[in-house]
């Protein structure tokens, strides 16, 4: 029976060798983002979560998808940070020409390089066709159809779904969270 846990404090939640994990961008952003607040509940809460995974010799899992989001996402947030104090560009792609993005990019590849050392590489590409059913699917969903590629490959390999999307209640399979809300929301698969 797949559960949807809610993790208020790091003891709420205590990870076994043998599981496997897959944080999305969400998670990833709190204790790597461009923007990370060390005073903010869910980046020490994450935070926690990552180290007792780690600590307890359980996986966590990662593919391209999670590491491009997450790229995009950082880079977006950093432009958004200098253009909000006047220091940027206001256009993204003037932005991307300057050396203020330049240098984003250098430490970014430093938190590529941490988050990848800290997970398992997994090429769990689906094939072509499976993608097709699965637009499907996303059609009756009110979801990205990242978040519907990522259900499908926690559902698929066995993966506990690790996310603080609000919209990600997938009812197969198991999701830890810091978010309250999704405690709230009803299976929507």
């Amino acid at each position: 029976m797949a559960s949807i846990t809610i993790v208020r404090k790091s003891a709420d939640y205590t990870p076994t060798p043998k599981q496997k994990f897959f944080f999305d961008t969400s998670i990833w952003i709190f204790p790597y983002g461009s923007r990370v607040d060390s005073n903010n509940k869910y980046t020490r809460l994450y935070s926690s979560l990552f180290k007792m995974i780690s600590e307890a010799g359980a996986a966590i899992v990662i593919d391209y998808l999670v590491v491009a989001e997450f790229i995009n996402r950082y880079l977006r947030d950093y432009h958004r940070l200098l253009r909000d104090n006047g220091e940027a560009e206001e256009n993204w792609k003037q932005f991307r020409k300057s050396n203020e993005y330049k240098e984003c990019v250098k430490g970014l590849a430093d938190e590529i390089y941490h988050i990848m050392a800290a997970c398992e590489k997994s090429p769990m590409a689906p094939e072509l066709s499976e993608i097709s059913k699965w637009t499907d699917e996303f059609a009756d969903l009110e979801v990205d159809f990242n978040d519907v590629v990522y259900w499908k490959t926690c559902s698929l390999h066995g993966l506990i779904f690790v996310t603080h999307d609000s919209d990600c209640a997938f009812a197969d399979i198991d999701i830890v969270s810091a978010n309250p809300k999704l405690a709230s929301v009803s299976a929507k698969a």
